[in-house]
């Protein structure tokens, strides 16, 4: 009985894994193949909204991922769901593990919802992030 509870165990986490990293987001390459990483969280509309200001930074020389701000913040009851922080440190990872990554840390770049979850999750990994750029972040809880 424990031997398949494990196998359960490891087969649903390699499918939230597996299905995590087919989701990770969009990357935006800078001209020159290589740039600062950037991951840029968007808000509650998705990231659709955002690629334009995505590939501006990456034209501008930053390499970026564009990333959904519903995958870092939601609720879970009454707080925020930790799976959130493992996502926005699986992506901030993503970028400074791309082969066109010029440092070993990210910026993190949120607005509104994704504004609220570099707040929330992404000031307190300063192993990874070298700064975080807000705008209109979501600060309090409806």
């Amino acid at each position: 009985m424990k031997l398949r509870a494990f196998a359960f165990f490891l087969l649903a986490a390699i499918f939230i894994q597996q299905t995590w990293a087919q989701t990770q987001g969009e990357m935006f390459t800078p001209p020159n193949g290589k740039g600062e990483p950037v991951v840029a969280v968007s808000g509650f509309s998705g990231v659709a909204q955002y690629r334009e200001m995505a590939a501006k930074l990456a034209s501008s020389g930053y390499y970026v991922l564009l990333i959904d701000g519903k995958d870092v913040l939601y609720r879970k009851g009454d707080s925020f769901d930790p799976m959130g922080q493992e996502k926005l440190r699986s992506a901030v990872k993503q970028v400074i593990l791309t082969s066109g990554s010029t440092n070993a840390k990210a910026t993190l770049v949120g607005f509104s919802l994704g504004g609220g979850g570099v707040l929330q999750w992404g000031v307190s990994q300063s192993d990874i992030i070298s700064r975080a750029v807000v705008f209109y972040p979501v600060v309090s809880r409806p």
